[in-house]
């Protein structure tokens, strides 16, 4: 979908993105860890570098768009909108809305197939904490991985609350200068299943 323009990079300055919450949580994300968003929000993180497979997945992310739409009947409208939430220091900038319905779609694309066997675990963390910023309901998650695959989210209250208290933290601990440390990570997905909580929101 259209890269994020200077206004959205504004609204995340002070405030943990929805793409960044997995990194907060104890299943973790494969590309992140606490203190890089830690690192971010201080101000001491260095600047992101754009991979060739991000600017591969901005160019198809559109097309596999329309190839949901026209599989599943969907009616879209894109979203270049930071939302903010009101009480966390959260911000999510989803893909795009269904329209007539409390719904978002977020598109991925992979060129790991078994990746997204399941659904991955950090990209669940991640719609989760869209919902929260957008007072919806449902998120479709759209892949292109070895073939066009969804995923439908409900929303979990249980697991904005664990997100809310995640973010309101991280924040503090960039305001008294204690980072958290850095964790190994192998960059693989842990997945879920489509119908299943992460085992850390069963726990609470």
């Amino acid at each position: 979908m259209p890269p994020l323009t200077e206004a959205n990079w504004q609204a995340r300055e002070h405030r943990v993105s929805a793409s960044e919450v997995a990194a907060l949580m104890p299943e973790g994300h494969p590309y992140m860890d606490a203190r890089d968003v830690y690192d971010r929000l201080s101000g001491q993180g260095s600047p992101i570098t754009v991979s060739d497979a991000m600017r591969l997945g901005t160019i198809l992310e559109p097309a596999i768009l329309a190839a949901a739409c026209d599989r599943w009947g969907w009616r879209v409208v894109t979203n270049k909108h930071t939302y903010l939430h009101r009480r966390a220091p959260l911000c999510a900038t989803p893909d795009a809305r269904l329209v007539g319905e409390r719904s978002l779609v977020e598109v991925k694309f992979s060129s790991n197939p078994t990746a997204w066997s399941n659904l991955p675990a950090h990209v669940w963390w991640q719609v989760q904490a869209q919902m929260m910023c957008t007072h919806t309901s449902r998120v479709e998650v759209v892949v292109l991985a070895g073939g066009l695959r969804r995923f439908t989210v409900e929303r979990n209250n249980k697991a904005a609350r664990r997100i809310g208290s995640a973010c309101r933290d991280m924040l503090d601990m960039v305001a008294d200068g204690t980072p958290p440390p850095h964790r190994i990570r192998d960059h693989t997905f842990l997945t879920i299943r489509h119908s299943d909580i992460p085992e850390s929101i069963q726990r609470t």
